[in-house]
């Protein structure tokens, strides 16, 4: 009969885990980059009775920092950059991987829009092949009038000119339409919906946006709309409230609890602080 070796200990004091669950916490890193950690001193341990018993807080800490690493390695092999025309059959062919159709407008009303103005949809590109876009969002700057005809379904958005959409040189606040969102991965939504919201930033004091509208059809799209805390439009019919259809809005001249939007209001009040 072969001689069965002592079982590991599998209970470990309050911050402390055993080898396996380690490993495990450790996860979706490897066991040697665990092992790695271990002998670079970065991940603590104390051994008892029944062998190593590693930090629960150092094992935390170290993991958060590798994956931090590795995806500012990740996004430094990508550029952010504002879209012009010869970059919209990349931005199609992003619309077709994500959601399998087309989601920019017809090309060339699109390009008139940005052609006119050329901050409009900021893009992520693969650094080492710039034919391929990884994310994009493109909010339109439009009066408020117009931007609630293309809700309501008075006016189709394909029917917007060009020359209904603002360029930013006049001072004052703006309103949105942000018209579509797409991302082939989280970190590059992030990295662009941080990018227009660091543009506005420097517009201040002289420019600011007072509410943001967007459209989805999508559970996708509704899902993030309502994450960052996005409202339903409704309009009053006098004896009842009515819903419009996969119509949203933020308004920032109000209290928002996104961290995004909120920084963002936070940078209005400094900047006129200052300028008072």
């Amino acid at each position: 009969m072969r001689k069965r070796g002592k079982k590991p200990a599998s209970n470990a004091p309050p911050g402390y885990l055993r080898y396996t669950p380690a490993t495990e916490r450790f996860q979706p890193l490897n066991k040697n980059k665990f092992n790695y950690h271990v002998r670079a001193g970065d991940i603590k341990y104390e051994i008892d009775g029944d062998g190593r018993m590693y930090s629960l807080e150092s094992i935390d800490a170290i993991k958060a920092m590798v994956l931090h690493q590795n995806q500012e390695e990740k996004l430094k092999k990508v550029i952010t950059k504002w879209l012009v025309p010869a970059d919209l059959p990349a931005v199609l062919r992003l619309d077709y991987e994500v959601y399998a159709e087309y989601l920019v407008a017809e090309l060339n009303v699109y390009s008139k829009w940005i052609t006119k103005n050329t901050h409009i949809a900021l893009c992520v590109f693969d650094k080492h092949d710039p034919n391929r876009c990884l994310a994009y969002i493109s909010a339109l700057p439009l009066p408020e009038k117009v931007i609630l005809q293309v809700l309501r379904g008075d006016q189709e958005e394909i029917d917007i000119t060009s020359d209904e959409i603002q360029t930013y040189d006049e001072p004052g606040a703006y309103t949105l339409l942000i018209n579509s969102v797409v991302a082939s991965q989280e970190k590059y939504l992030l990295r662009v919906l941080s990018g227009v919201m660091e543009y506005w930033k420097e517009q201040l004091p002289h420019r600011w946006i007072r509410r943001l509208y967007a459209q989805s059809t999508s559970d996708k799209g509704r899902q993030l709309l309502q994450r960052f805390n996005f409202s339903e439009m409704v309009v009053d019919k006098g004896d009842t409230i009515e819903v419009i259809d996969d119509a949203f809005y933020l308004d920032l001249q109000r209290p928002v609890r996104s961290p995004l939007f909120r920084d963002y209001q936070q940078a209005i009040e400094a900047s006129r602080k200052h300028s008072a």
